[in-house]
């Protein structure tokens, strides 16, 4: 754990945790859990093992309780990650993708939540804890993916109950990259129905790493329609 004033220590854990407060888990040091360039898988797995599980085992045994939840450092992870969350006995796990939780929607590996910073506008907050989910029936690249298409077609399939306005679609690419902010889709969407539903889609250019595609739009009574994913494309 780190060894500084700017962290909790143990006794204040302990208050917040006697006080109601659900201490979970976030790793052991806070790193990426995404696998480094060159780094062979054993050595992947072993790290990552010890992350969530040394984490979860310590908080345990101060806590005395069950350690069921989990929060991706960064909000990074993919197939890889998920799995490793799996394996180390976590029955939850939390994004930081953008988007409403439903039942029978997302994994519950992948929760999405609405993170609040300090350059936020009230007005903006507001829309977002009042959104909606788009009735998602299909998305490519799926979530927690990993492809090695450097123009993978980004595309989701609602179900069409004719209350979207499709002029207010739109997609932000945010490269999980320290400097590089979200920005929108630099080629126009597609839309086109199909048996299922609606197709939205782009074909984008893309170099190696992580990016989390967010799809916003208004249905016709005004509110904000949201879904969010992420996928990684080798190098």
């Amino acid at each position: 754990m780190y060894n500084s004033s700017d962290y909790m220590n143990i006794q204040d854990i302990q208050d917040l945790n006697k006080q109601g407060f659900d201490i979970e888990s976030h790793t052991w040091s806070h790193p990426s859990l995404i696998k480094h360039q060159g780094e062979t898988f054993e050595h992947y797995e072993n790290r990552t093992a010890v992350e969530l599980r040394q984490s979860k085992s310590w908080l345990e045994q101060n806590l005395g309780k069950k350690v069921n939840y989990f929060a991706y450092p960064f909000g990074v992870y993919d197939d890889f990650t998920v799995r490793a969350v799996t394996d180390a006995g976590y029955r939850l796990a939390f994004t930081i993708n953008k988007g409403v939780n439903f039942k029978g929607g997302q994994s519950s590996l992948l929760l999405k939540r609405f993170m609040i910073l300090k350059k936020d506008k009230f007005e903006n907050f507001v829309d977002e804890v009042q959104s909606r989910p788009f009735n998602t029936l299909q998305l490519s690249p799926q979530d927690a993916s990993v492809t090695k298409d450097g123009q993978p077609l980004i595309s989701a399939v609602i179900e069409d109950t004719g209350s979207v306005e499709t002029k207010d679609l739109t997609y932000m690419i945010d490269p999980k990259r320290k400097g590089e902010p979200p920005k929108k889709a630099d080629v126009p969407i597609a839309i086109a129905k199909e048996q299922k539903g609606v197709s939205i889609s782009i074909r984008q250019v893309l170099g190696p790493g992580l990016y989390t595609i967010t799809l916003t739009g208004r249905n016709r009574q005004g509110k904000l329609l949201i879904d969010s994913w992420s996928f990684s494309i080798e190098s």
